[in-house]
């Protein structure tokens, strides 16, 4: 890891820092990116070529929604054990995902990671690739409610740079509202993707009076513009 850039080092941080306690990381660039700062730019595909280069040190699980680190377990528990109450929630997570054996041993070096770094090979295919029957040119009617996962990335990231704490449903009427102001059927999209991630930005432009308390939050109060 010595020989990384300086900003997958500060990401390699990060990881070791936001992941939960059996080192299970939500992948979210977003929020990754505003604690390393915009002068240090980091991606996912970089970021796994870098960080897996000479050995398995990540592991994609969810389609890669998700990222394990193995020398997470070895770095904060040591050996694992059914005996220790600590470890069961960990055991439980890490058998979810089937990356231990019967004697709790990670199954580290048995990766199911091949197969999707073989996409990450060629950079421009992936940042070409379009999602099977997406719309590139979408409308608001291409689009449902918005996922958990990203619900929960823009909540902690206003939360962070806007001091505000909004509610899960003023965050789906903002995203109902981007999709009528910004999918019109006049803008390219690559993919699904390339919509969230301009909704996080045009989140990012709003400004908030308030900080939004308990009882706004009750009577669905939006307090943005």
């Amino acid at each position: 890891m010595r020989g990384l850039r300086g900003a997958y080092k500060l990401l390699w941080d990060f990881l070791y820092h936001d992941c939960d306690h059996a080192g299970v990381w939500i992948v979210d660039f977003d929020i990754a990116q505003l604690y390393i700062g915009k002068d240090m730019p980091v991606n996912q595909v970089d970021a796994l070529e870098f960080f897996n280069n000479s050995e398995i040190r990540i592991l994609e699980l969810d389609n890669g929604k998700k990222w394990f680190i193995p020398s997470f377990i070895d770095f904060q528990y040591g050996r694992l054990s059914n005996k220790n109450n600590a470890h069961l929630g960990i055991i439980k997570i890490l058998g979810k995902y089937n990356l231990i054996d019967e004697e709790l041993n990670l199954r580290g070096h048995i990766s199911p990671l091949q197969g999707a770094m073989d996409k990450y090979k060629d950079k421009d295919k992936v940042k070409d690739k379009v999602k099977a029957g997406f719309n590139n040119f979408p409308v608001p009617s291409d689009f449902n409610g918005l996922p958990e996962i990203r619900i929960g990335s823009i909540h902690q990231l206003i939360k962070i740079t806007k001091q505000v704490d909004v509610s899960n449903e003023n965050i789906i009427g903002m995203w109902e509202v981007f999709k009528v102001q910004n999918l019109t059927g006049n803008k390219h999209y690559p993919d699904e993707d390339a919509v969230f991630s301009y909704f996080t930005n045009w989140i990012k432009d709003k400004k908030f009076d308030k900080m939004q308390t308990e009882q706004d939050k009750k009577s669905n109060k939006n307090n943005w513009v």
